[in-house]
This record gives C-alpha cells, sequence and structure tokens, in this order.
C-alpha cells in the first residue's frame, strides 16, 4: 500500500471563512481514530480570511476512499459546496522519510 497525501484549498462564499473553518475542524476531530489516517490538518490562509487549506496524509488510497464514506465526511462534503465557492485538491506520494535517503 503506497500512502498519499493530499492538499486541497476550500475558497469560502464571501464572509464564510470562518463557518467553513469550523466545519472542517470538526471533520479533523472525526477523523483522529479513523485507520490510516495519519495527518489532517486545516490552516486558514492569513492574507485572505475566506480561503481553507487542509492537509492530509493517509497510509493508503484505499483507507482514505473507506473514510470519504464516513458520516461526518459525507456531511462535510454536502455542506462545504454551501459555503465554499471554489474547492481545488491534489493527490501526491509523499517523500520518503529523511531516515530512508541516502546522503552523499
Amino acid at each position: 500500500m503506497a500512502a498519499v497525501g493530499r492538499y486541497a484549498k476550500m475558497t469560502a462564499k464571501a464572509g464564510q471563512g470562518e463557518v467553513l473553518a469550523r466545519k472542517m475542524l470538526t471533520v479533523a476531530d472525526d477523523l483522529r481514530e479513523v485507520p490510516g489516517c495519519e495527518l489532517y490538518v486545516i490552516n486558514r490562509a492569513g492574507d485572505d480570511p475566506d480561503v481553507v487549506w487542509i492537509t492530509e496524509l493517509w497510509r493508503s488510497q484505499e483507507q482514505l476512499d473507506a473514510a470519504l464514506d464516513r458520516p461526518s465526511a459525507a456531511d462535510a462534503i454536502q455542506i462545504s459546496p454551501a459555503r465554499a465557492g471554489r474547492i481545488r485538491s491534489a493527490d501526491r506520494a509523499p517523500s520518503p522519510p529523511a531516515s530512508s535517503v541516502t546522503h552523499r
């Protein structure tokens, strides 16, 4: 199983950044005990109060996909478009840990 990293940028409708961030923090809390979730971080852009960044790290694509079936994730997916004007994400394979990198 290959690890999967995901970065998502959510741009809320004007004035809805705080509401969107709180909703995504609820999702993050729900994922604490989900198998395969190594990292789920919510950040707000310092220069735009309506931009919310999500950084995720999962042990596998299968575990990420299974997490999307959870009620809180389904709820966030349904509510977020009402709050978010745009959602962009990119999946990436994480770099190997520093201990596995050979230095010359």
